[in-house]
């Protein structure tokens, strides 16, 4: 199988704890062509002129950092991660979400750009796991997720429209 596609496997022994597993990239990727790259210039380039117009230097130092970061983030490619629903909570990689720290779930799907589980956790800082589905079936995913955590719609995040609309 090519590291790049994404597999499902469904374990149907007595046994098992694992219900359903499948690979996907650990982000959506888009490659960002010149015409990307000339925007971000020019934004930073407007971002920097404003800041220093203003003299307002803390401002621009953190737009060159936002910058730098920008760019590399552009660059990385995903990498493939194994995501499970276990009888036990959800595995995304090698770390186990058990359900009495889960909240609820929701499923965003609007093929081709959005297909995802989005969890709600019960943690302050990592409030919402996000698992792309990829060419999963999202029906027989929400089957076994409803049998232990309640199915509650949830916005989109502005953050995530953006980065999307970014292509990021």
């Amino acid at each position: 199988m090519s590291e790049n596609t994404p597999s499902i496997k469904e374990e149907s022994t007595e046994d098992s704890s694992v219900l359903i597993q499948w690979q996907a990239p650990e982000f959506s990727y888009s490659s960002k062509g010149a015409t990307w790259y000339f925007w971000l210039f020019f934004a930073t380039a407007l971002l920097l002129g404003f800041a220093f117009y203003a003299k307002n230097y803390s401002f621009g130092l953190i737009i060159l950092l936002s910058f730098i970061l920008i760019f590399v983030w552009s660059k990385k490619t995903p990498r493939i991660i194994d995501f499970a629903v276990t009888k036990q909570g959800i595995m995304i990689g090698e770390k186990l979400h058990r359900f009495g720290e889960l909240e609820s779930f929701w499923i965003f799907y609007e093929p081709p750009e959005i297909k995802e589980v989005s969890v709600k956790s019960r943690k302050k800082i990592l409030h919402y796991l996000k698992m792309p589905l990829e060419e999963e079936n999202p029906a027989r995913i929400r089957k076994i997720l409803v049998e232990y955590l309640p199915e509650v719609e949830q916005e989109e995040s502005i953050f995530d429209s953006l980065a999307r609309l970014a292509k990021f």
